[in-house]
């Protein structure tokens, strides 16, 4: 059986179609959640937050120094969520988080420090010199959000909070540096904000 020229031109249009629509109902499908068609796993090290919480409006007591009403806002920030006296255990989380802003090279500048403690939570007035450039704040009721919204305890783990004040990420304070500067260089990477 032959095949005529009519019917070789509505196979290739209809391949054509075929083509150009399959990947539009695919991502329709998706986008309504009748196809799950997720990675299993994921090459982050840190712990992602599906959906980001977003934290509410808070006012710290500056501790080291004054900031603008931005606090949290306009660029990506390592926080730690710490106790109410900072240790030697918090003293070395600390030096963790800036040394994996340093080692961000062209990156580092859209990276804010934050150190946020309790409402009665002090800082060592030793240590201020070795972190000029972190936010050393009291935010009590922030503090509470932060370890509430996944069932942390103080000084436990090390956040990721995006220029949008949303809770992004978290690596526990014994995490490998490496593992947190790789995790947030891929988020420099993709990210357009901050």
């Amino acid at each position: 059986m032959s095949v005529t020229p009519s019917n070789a031109g509505r196979r290739q249009l209809l391949l054509i179609a075929l083509v150009f629509f399959a990947p539009l109902v695919v991502a329709w499908l998706m986008y309504l959640g009748v196809i799950d068609w997720r990675p299993t796993s994921s090459s982050a090290h840190g712990e992602l937050f599906d959906p980001a919480l977003s934290l509410p409006p808070h006012e710290p007591e500056y501790l080291n120094k004054i900031y603008p009403d931005d606090f949290l806002r306009e660029r990506w920030t390592l926080a730690y969520v710490g106790m109410t006296d900072c240790n030697s255990h918090c003293e070395q989380t600390l030096l963790v988080m800036r040394q994996v802003r340093m080692s961000l090279g062209k990156y580092a500048d859209r990276i804010g420090l934050a150190a946020i403690l309790p409402q009665d939570g002090r800082f060592p007035d030793a240590l201020y010199p070795a972190f000029p450039n972190m936010e050393i704040v009291r935010a009590g009721s922030l503090a509470q959000v932060i370890l509430a919204s996944h069932q942390a305890q103080p000084g436990e783990w090390i956040y990721i909070i995006d220029p949008l004040g949303n809770l992004v990420m978290r690596f526990s304070n014994a995490a490998d540096p490496r593992a947190i500067y790789n995790d947030l260089k891929r988020l420099l990477k993709l990210s357009r904000i901050g």
